[in-house]
């Protein structure tokens, strides 16, 4: 198995992937471009960012599998709880849109539903270093399960390994229970400055 990258910039994908990584360059936007990317691909992984266009992106992602030939696509979704047809988030509803669309595709699928990343967090450096706070719009007891993306990976990994055991199936994981109080807490305590919760 020799697993290959599908990225926009080839330079940026060495620096971060590693200089051996194979990669095919494509825009998710672009379905003859996708379909040569993923040609001959049997099994996708499909993890994107989040943005307005990330429901068609992923949804052109499939169909682009689908006609080049791939067999079982696994894909990395969001918690249950923020996830449906009439969800306050935007990125829930593209999420559902995304599913729907893949269990209806005729390809094997697997679902991974991590609960929040951990490295979200790392959009408050900034205000941590600068003022020793996080500052975000839920309450600081929030009962929250925090996932490293990389377990998340690793779970990919896994299942993209083996469609037999997994297809049809939808994951949900985290690590454990904490609030957000804690969890700033527990920063602090590591880094030897108090942190506050806003």
């Amino acid at each position: 198995e020799s697993p290959v990258c599908v990225v926009r910039n080839a330079d940026k994908a060495k620096d971060v992937l590693g200089a051996d990584t194979r990669t095919a360059i494509a825009e998710l936007d672009d379905r003859a471009g996708m379909e040569k990317a993923l040609a001959g691909a049997k099994r996708v992984f499909i993890v994107t960012g989040h943005n307005p266009k990330s429901d068609i992106q992923q949804i052109n992602v499939i169909d682009a599998a689908k006609a080049a030939g791939a067999e079982y696509i696994v894909k990395v979704s969001g918690g249950r709880d923020v996830i449906g047809p009439n969800v306050e988030s935007v990125n829930g509803q593209a999420h559902y849109k995304i599913e729907e669309h893949l269990k209806k595709s005729g390809l094997q699928w697997c679902i991974l539903s991590p609960g929040l990343f951990m490295q979200n967090i790392l959009g408050q450096a900034a205000n941590i270093k600068d003022q020793g706070k996080i500052i975000q719009p839920w309450p600081k007891d929030l009962a929250v399960a925090l996932i490293d993306v990389r377990d998340t990976g690793a779970l990919g990994a896994r299942v993209l390994r083996e469609p037999a055991k997994h297809a049809g199936k939808m994951y949900t994981f985290s690590g454990v229970s904490t609030t957000f109080g804690e969890f700033a807490k527990v920063i602090g305590d590591t880094i030897g400055k108090p942190i506050t919760y806003v």
